[in-house]
């Protein structure tokens, strides 16, 4: 990369395998495309490596040499690059440099296989729907403990949906449906079951999303 912003992420990461690595990223637009989209593309790719790897330094992050060197990081490096390329949000770049940070770097995930999973987690998820559940997250925080969790979830779902509106412009007709398809990550289940006078359409964060939540330094989310 012969960009200032190209330079300023091998200033950070020095190893050979790493800057590989980065420059290994395929661009994946085809050969016949349009010079100027290939430098748009190419420009984008690059704004948001800066940010990847800025989050990584403004995180005082040491890469030790024989973790650089480790099949399993060079691995999840490549896995999590890949996928902060494809985020749009700067936001969501920053995400993915923390779980490296601390998934790999302080070995707070057990293998690179479960290092990965989550990885595909996050990147399946959108911005919007992992603020939408930190939102849920809050809320449910302060509730008391109930065995009867649509009884728990029902106490603020009204408030949710409603914030949902306002923050995220999410229609409380579609409230339910925006919900349920955050099922697919395993972070967000909807209540089934025979309960009196419930029609469906509300659900609970699992265990899964309170375990990214920590790797990630979240707080549940803003003011409710």
């Amino acid at each position: 990369m012969a960009s200032k912003e190209g330079g300023k992420i091998e200033a950070f990461v020095s190893h050979p395998i790493v800057r590989a690595l980065v420059q290994l990223i395929p661009g994946g637009i085809g050969s016949a495309a349009d010079v100027i989209i290939m430098d748009r593309v190419e420009h984008i790719k690059q704004k948001r490596l800066r940010v990847f790897f800025d989050a990584l330094k403004d995180g005082n992050v040491q890469l030790s040499p024989d973790l650089i060197d480790s099949d399993d990081f060079v691995h999840c490096l490549d896995a999590t690059l890949r996928a902060a390329l494809r985020a749009r949000r700067d936001e969501k770049i920053r995400l993915f440099a923390t779980l490296l940070h601390q998934g790999i770097v302080e070995q707070k995930i057990r293998s690179a296989e479960d290092y990965e999973d989550l990885v595909g987690v996050l990147d399946d998820l959108s911005y919007s729907e992992w603020q939408a559940l930190l939102m849920l997250d809050r809320y449910l925080s302060e509730t008391p403990l109930d065995d009867n969790p649509l009884k728990r979830v029902s106490l603020v779902w009204d408030e949710f949906v409603a914030k949902l509106e306002r923050e995220l412009g999410v229609a409380p007709v579609e409230a339910s449906s925006f919900m349920n398809r955050i099922a697919r990550t395993g972070l967000y289940n909807e209540i089934t079951g025979m309960f009196w006078d419930y029609e469906g359409g509300k659900g609970m964060p699992t265990p899964k999303l309170t375990r990214l939540k920590e790797l990630l330094d979240q707080q549940p989310s803003t003011d409710v």
